[in-house]
């Protein structure tokens, strides 16, 4: 009776051992998907915010707005482009406005960083000085994108504040 017992026993800390590795392995798991859903959402909520920012400046003549909005950690840098605007700073942009012509930009405001994104927001403009023809790009700054947005009636200007 004492061997089959011994058995049992042995049989009963396998069991225990592969019970606590599936525990481990599907928390693990879980955790890495609550972190990457919490990483989607707080992208979203970035480009909400700061296209929102934009689309209600331009709709009112005159109107300032100092922009601060939290950058996901994934972004330390946030680029904005117009129609006459080059950026040989960084080439991923400029192979970007040369494969689509600069007067021709679907795309006008890029997220840099370990991930790469491409927004578009109607009538920005980096200066008002026709002579301008940089990009403008913001570094994040513990976390936040300082900006100054001003509506000039037939667009935003973007400028560091």
């Amino acid at each position: 009776m004492r061997k089959a017992q011994a058995h049992s026993e042995v049989f009963v800390y396998i069991m225990s051992i592969v019970v606590v590795a599936l525990v481990l392995l599907f928390g693990y798991k879980a955790i890495n998907d609550l972190r990457s859903k919490a990483a989607e959402a707080s992208t979203l909520k970035f480009k909400q915010n700061l296209l929102g920012e934009i689309a209600k400046t331009s709709t009112a003549y005159g109107r300032v707005v100092l922009l601060d909005v939290l950058v996901p950690e994934q972004f330390r840098e946030v680029c904005f482009v117009d129609k006459k605007s080059q950026c040989p700073d960084h080439p991923f942009i400029q192979d970007y406005i040369n494969s689509v012509g600069s007067g021709n930009l679907d795309q006008n405001i890029f997220l840099l960083g370990s991930e790469t994104d491409i927004l578009y927001a109607d009538g920005i403009i980096i200066n008002s000085n026709p002579t301008y023809t940089t990009c403008l790009c913001i570094s994040s700054s513990a976390g936040h994108l300082r900006a100054r947005l001003e509506s000039v009636g037939d667009g935003t200007i973007v400028s560091v504040p």
